[in-house]
C-alpha cells in the first residue's frame, strides 16, 4: 500500500488500533457458552438469535475519526480474518453442538488427504465466501427486510417454519440495534475530535448511522456505508465469510450521480472514500509486512440483470483509487464481454501496466451461459460475482459452497494405473474417469452427511433475510433456502492429469517404446536413473496449451466426461456443480502427490486452472489461447482460469500486447484470464536484495502479494513461470 500523505492521519489512526488490536475473544467466548448453556434445549434457531444478540451487545464498537465508514466492533474477529469464519465466538454454536462430529469429516479423508487425492478443511460444509442482497439492502433497507419477514410469518400455515422467522425478525433487530450503538459512538466522538476534519468526518457518519442501513440508501456515503456495515456484521455475527462487496459500480452508479447533479459530491471526494475503503483492508491484514490472503473482492464492469453493459464513470473512479493507494490485495475482478467499451480495456491495462497484477477479467458471455446451462435463470446469472478470488456465485440468490474442497485428479490417477496392466488406451480412459466418479461420489456423501444437519448445528437466519428465497420459503439458508443452495467441487490440475494420459498412451500404446507395466514401474520409482527418459517425455511428447490438435481433441473429450461427474444432489437439496477452481492448492498438493506418467516428479506443483503444466517450457499465448477456443467452458459453473505470463511491457506496446491477446481471448470463448507480468532476473534480485524491490507485485493464483513477502517456495515457483515462458 503506497503511504499518501494526504490519508496520514487516517493510516496511522487505524494502523495504530490494529496494531494494538484486542479483540476480546476470551471475554465473549465466556458469555456466548453461558448464553449456549442456558439455551441449549431451545430451537436451534432461537439459539443463535441469542448468541448474536450477546454479540451485538457486548462487543465494542469502534468509530474511527478519520475513516468514512462505520463497521468495526470486537466480536471475538481476529484482525487477519475477513468475518466470522473459524472463530470460536461467532461459531460457539458449531464448536458446542457438532464439532466432534464434524471432526469426524477430516478424520474420513486423512488418507486421502496425505496421498494427494484431496486438500479440503476439516469442516465439512462452506462457511466462507457467500454474498449478500446487496440490492436489497440499499433499495429496502432492514426496515424493510424485516417487513417482508413479518408478512411472511403472519401468512404462514406451516409452524415448523415460524422459528425461522421469529429468528429471521429478531437478529435484524439485533442488526438495527448495532447500527444504532454506532450512531451513538459517532455523536459522542463529535464532542471528541481535536480539529475540523475529525469533526466533520463524525458528524457523517453519525448521519449516516441513523439512517443505514436500516433505512433505503438515499446518497453515495450512504449506499457505502450499508454495503461495508452488512458485509463486515453479517458476516461475523453469522461465523461466515463475506468477502466479495459485490458489482460495487453498478449498485454505485445511481447514487453517485444523483449526489452529483444535486451537488452533494465531487468526483475527488468519491474517489477518496473508495481509496480510504481499499486502504482499510490494506492496513486491517497489514499487507505490507506479513503475506497472506484478504479474500476481499470487488466486481466491476459486467451487466446488470436485464443485460446491459455496466461501464461507468465509478467505474473508472475504482481504477483511480488503485492507482493512487496501490493496495496489493483487494481483487478487482473486472467482468469483460465483446460489448463493452475500449475505454473499460484501457482502464484495465493501464493499471496493470502500472505493476498491479490484482486484476483478473472474467468472460461474461461464457459465464452466464455456463450458469444458465446448469439450470440458473439469466437474469440471475448476469449478477454473478466472484466470491472469494475468481470462484463464481449468484449476487444475493445463491448460497454455493466450494473453496473449501479440491479433487486431486493426478493423485487418483495413479491408484488407477496401479490397478491392472491394460492393453487398451479407451479402458484405461474410462476406468480412470469412472474412478474420479467415484472417489467424487464419496467425498459428496461425507459432505452431505453434515451438510442435511447443517441448519441444526449453525443456522444463519441473520444472512437468510438478505438472500433471495430463504424469506419466501419459510427455510434458512443453512437448510437450502435460498434460491439456489448448490456445492462446487473444485477438481485440481487438468493439465497434469491429461499430459499424464497422453503419455501412457504415446509410450506404451503409440510408440511402444516400454511396456505399460514397466513404464508405470518407472513412474512409481520417481523415474530413478531414468533421466533421459523423462526429459524425453517432457521436451518431446506434446502436452496440453502446446497447439496439438489431436491432444486438444482429446482435452476436450476428458474435460467433458470430467464435467458429467457433477449433477448429483447436495445436503440441502441443490445440485453439485462441476468446476476447475485452483487458488493456490497446486502447490501444496503437489508436495504430497508421486511422481506422475508427464515427468512431474512428486515435490514439484501441478497444474493451475486451465493452463499448462508447471513443469514445462516454450508454451507461447498463441499456443493456449489454440486450446482455449477447443474447449466449452460452458460445462463448468466455475472460473476456470487462464494465467499468461508475459515480461515487462512498455507502456507503449504492452497496451497492444494486453488488448490483443483479451480479445483473442473473449473470442475463444474462454473462463477468466489473468495476467502476470514480471522479468526472472528481477525476481531473483528481489530475493536477494528485498529491500531494493518492496513494491513488485505478482499474481500468486487466486490472489495478488508483494514478492518479497512470499515464502521462498512460493518466490520460486513464481520465478519458474517467468523462466519457462
Amino acid at each position: 500500500m503506497k503511504r499518501l500523505e494526504k490519508y496520514a492521519a487516517f493510516i496511522d489512526e487505524m494502523t495504530d488500533f490494529y496494531d494494538h488490536y484486542d479483540d476480546e475473544g476470551k471475554r465473549i467466548t465466556t458469555l456466548l457458552r453461558a448464553s449456549f448453556d442456558a439455551n441449549r434445549n431451545a430451537h436451534p434457531q432461537k439459539i443463535k438469535t441469542e448468541l448474536i444478540r450477546v454479540l451485538v451487545e457486548e462487543s465494542a464498537v469502534h468509530v474511527f475519526k478519520n475513516y468514512p465508514f462505520f463497521h468495526q466492533f470486537s466480536a471475538g474477529r481476529v484482525r487477519k480474518t475477513w468475518g466470522g469464519i473459524g472463530q470460536e465466538t461467532s461459531g460457539t454454536f458449531m464448536f458446542c453442538q457438532y464439532g466432534a462430529e464434524a471432526a469426524k469429516y477430516g478424520d474420513a479423508l486423512k488418507a486421502d488427504r496425505e496421498s494427494g487425492r484431496i486438500y479440503c478443511w476439516n469442516n465439512p460444509v462452506g462457511l466462507d465466501h457467500h454474498a449478500l442482497n446487496y440490492d436489497n439492502i440499499l433499495q429496502c433497507g432492514i426496515k424493510g427486510l424485516r417487513a417482508q419477514a413479518v408478512s411472511y410469518r403472519e401468512k404462514c400455515e406451516d409452524s415448523s417454519k415460524l422459528p425461522f422467522y421469529d429468528a429471521a425478525i429478531e437478529s435484524l433487530d439485533c442488526l438495527k440495534r448495532l447500527q444504532d450503538r454506532f450512531a451513538e459512538e459517532a455523536e459522542k466522538m463529535v464532542g471528541e475530535a481535536t480539529n475540523d476534519d475529525e469533526r466533520r468526518n463524525c458528524e457523517m457518519i453519525a448521519a449516516a448511522a441513523k439512517r443505514v442501513p436500516y433505512e433505503p440508501a438515499e446518497t453515495f456515503h450512504e449506499a457505502l456505508c450499508a454495503i461495508t456495515f452488512c458485509r463486515e456484521a453479517v458476516g461475523t455475527l453469522e461465523g461466515i465469510g463475506i468477502s466479495t462487496y459485490g458489482q460495487l459500480d453498478r449498485m454505485l452508479y445511481p447514487y453517485y450521480s444523483a449526489d452529483l447533479a444535486n451537488g452533494r459530491i465531487t468526483p475527488d471526494e468519491a474517489r477518496e472514500m473508495l481509496e480510504k475503503l481499499l486502504c482499510y483492508t490494506a492496513i486491517r491484514f497489514d499487507e505490507n509486512n506479513d503475506p497472506g490472503e484478504t479474500s476481499t473482492t470487488v466486481i466491476l464492469g459486467g451487466c446488470d440483470a436485464d443485460g446491459n453493459v455496466v461501464y461507468n464513470e465509478v467505474t473508472e473512479l475504482f481504477f483511480r483509487a488503485e492507482l493512487n493507494v496501490r493496495v496489493a490485495n483487494v481483487k478487482y475482478d473486472c467482468r469483460v464481454s465483446k460489448k463493452h467499451p475500449q475505454a473499460y480495456f484501457d482502464w484495465i491495462y493501464r493499471v496493470q501496466l502500472a505493476g498491479l497484477s490484482m486484476i483478473v477479467l472474467m468472460n461474461d458471455e461464457t459465464h452466464i451461459a455456463a450458469r444458465v446451462r446448469h439450470g440458473q435463470e439469466e437474469r440471475d446469472a448476469r449478477l454473478y460475482v466472484a466470491g472469494g478470488c475468481h470462484e463464481i456465485v449468484l449476487g444475493g440468490t445463491e448460497v454455493c459452497t466450494r473453496a473449501d474442497t479440491w479433487i486431486g485428479l493426478p493423485a487418483i490417477l495413479l491408484d488407477t494405473l496401479k490397478k491392472r496392466d491394460y492393453d487398451n488406451f479407451d479402458d484405461l480412459v474410462k476406468e480412470a474417469i469412472a474412478d474420479v466418479q467415484a472417489f467424487i461420489l464419496k467425498v459428496e456423501a461425507l459432505k452431505n452427511e453434515f451438510e442435511r444437519n447443517w441448519a441444526v448445528y449453525g443456522p444463519m437466519p441473520l444472512y437468510s433475510t438478505m438472500l433471495t428465497g430463504c424469506l419466501e420459503s419459510g427455510k434458512d439458508a443453512a437448510a437450502g433456502g435460498s434460491k439456489y443452495a448448490s456445492t462446487a467441487l473444485s477438481m485440481l490440475a487438468p493439465a497434469t492429469f491429461i499430459d499424464s494420459l497422453w503419455a501412457v498412451k504415446t509410450i506404451c500404446f503409440d510408440e511402444k517404446r516400454m511396456s505399460y507395466h514397466d513404464f508405470i514401474e518407472v513412474v512409481k520409482n520417481e523415474f530413478e536413473g531414468n533421466e533421459p527418459f523423462r526429459q524425453y517425455i517432457i521436451n518431446r511428447i506434446p502436452k496440453h496449451c502446446s497447439g496439438n490438435e489431436e491432444l486438444d481433441a482429446f482435452t476436450v473429450r476428458i474435460l467433458h466426461e470430467l464435467s458429467g461427474t457433477a449433477g448429483q444432489t447436495n445436503g440441502r437439496g441443490g445440485k453439485y456443480y462441476p468446476a476447475f477452481y485452483p487458488h493456490d492448492i497446486f502447490r501444496p498438493l503437489g508436495y504430497v502427490t508421486p511422481a506422475t506418467p508427464d515427468g512431474r516428479k512428486k515435490g514439484f506443483s501441478l497444474s493451475r486452472g486451465v493452463s499448462p503444466s508447471e513443469i514445462i517450457s516454450g508454451i507461447t499465448p498463441a499456443h493456449m489461447m489454440r486450446t482455449v477456443r477447443a474447449i466449452d467452458f460452458t460445462e463448468f459453473t466455475d472460473s476456470f482460469a487462464l494465467e499468461v505470463t508475459l515480461p515487462k511491457l512498455g507502456e507503449e506496446n504492452g497496451k497492444a500486447v494486453l488488448d490483443g491477446l483479451t480479445k483473442e481471448f473473449l473470442d475463444a470463448g474462454g473462463s477468466t484470464l489473468q495476467f502476470n507480468l514480471f522479468d526472472a532476473d528481477e525476481l531473483r534480485a528481489a530475493q536477494e536484495k528485498p529491500d531494493e524491490h518492496r513494491d513488485l507485485l505478482v499474481r500468486v493464483c487466486g490472489y495478488s502479494y508483494y514478492f518479497v513477502n512470499l515464502t521462498r517456495e512460493q518466490q520460486d515457483e513464481v520465478i519458474g513461470r517467468a523462466v519457462r515462458y
